[in-house]
């Protein structure tokens, strides 16, 4: 009955506009798949290797952040990455497996960010790992991470001094973008929260939607929050008044998308790069180098080993034999 309701929708969506409930039944035949998809790629890879720990995380983004963190903490933990292609991915494939009467959950650990909806349609939170902040990237980003790489891949060795100069002019500039991105956040929150559904499945993440970044400058993107978080329906003004007082209260440098937060320190380093270049630069007058910034350095990885990693990593990673 079920995959004949299924099938009606799919043949009706394809001739006219969908009904809430419609679309309802079209997110369940999405997940239906969607589980049944990820699961048997799960099983072929368990059928070849049967013992070995898994973490299934969310994309290779966090294969990458998650290796540097297991380093620093269990040195000797020898895992298999299995990253799934998304949050919901994640979610799917820890339920059918907790669900399958096989075994088949032994040995799979889970790893998933915050982001707004938490733990949400999670069965229950077994072998669940989930950072305290929005997302990994969130880890990525900070005054700390900023001086190692001034002293190692900017000319700042043995300069503090500028180090400090340098760092409350991006303290200053983090704060503005955190600022200027607030609205654009809040329309993600509020879609999350009153499960609104966005005309595109994925967020645009270009710099030139999120905001315009200069050296001591950070101003509003040209695009409206309206424009980039498009829903496909209007929330209800009296469900607004509440979720509005549940956002400020939100810890912007942990609790707004991590993603920005990334782009922006990126955008904010290449320009700072540029800057050291410039024989005229008002940041760096007196730095006596032959030494470049090294751009090549600006990734992922490199962060991640800088990075300090969520407190309630440790319990959850000791915890695994």
């Amino acid at each position: 009955m079920l995959m004949l309701m299924l099938s009606k929708v799919i043949r009706m969506s394809d001739q006219y506009p969908l009904t809430p409930e419609e679309t309802y039944v079209e997110h369940l035949r999405k997940g239906l798949e969607s589980s049944s998809i990820i699961k048997t790629r799960f099983i072929n890879f368990r059928s070849k290797y049967p013992d070995v720990v898994v973490f299934a995380l969310e994309g290779d983004d966090d294969k990458i952040v998650y290796a540097q963190w297991v380093k620093q903490i269990r040195p000797d933990l020898a895992y298999e990455p299995f990253p799934c292609g998304g949050k919901k991915t994640v979610r799917n494939l820890k339920n059918s497996l907790y669900a399958d009467l096989n075994g088949l959950k032994e040995n799979v650990y889970f790893f998933v960010d915050k982001d707004f909806d938490e733990l949400e349609g999670f069965i229950n939170s077994d072998a669940v790992f989930m950072t305290c902040k929005y997302s990994i990237e969130n880890y990525l980003v900070s005054i700390d991470i900023l001086d190692d790489i001034l002293k190692n891949e900017f000319p700042c060795h043995a300069r503090p001094d500028l180090r400090k100069k340098i760092g409350d002019m991006f303290q200053k500039d983090y704060e503005q973008f955190l600022r200027v991105t607030a609205e654009l956040n809040k329309r993600i929150y509020v879609a999350r929260k009153l499960k609104i559904e966005l005309t595109e499945e994925k967020i645009t993440e270009k710099q030139k939607y999120i905001a315009n970044i200069s050296l001591g400058t950070v101003d509003k993107a040209d695009a409206s929050p309206e424009t980039v978080i498009n829903y496909q329906r209007e929330p209800n003004l009296n469900d607004l008044v509440k979720i509005n007082i549940e956002f400020s209260k939100l810890i912007p440098s942990d609790h707004y998308r991590g993603t920005f937060a990334y782009i922006f320190f990126k955008a904010w380093l290449e320009l700072l790069a540029k800057e050291c270049r410039n024989q005229n630069s008002t940041v760096f007058t007196d730095v006596i180098s032959d030494e470049r910034p090294k751009n090549s350095e600006f990734t992922m990885n490199s962060f991640a080993s800088k990075s300090k990693y969520p407190p309630n990593l440790p319990k959850f990673l000791n915890s695994i034999y």
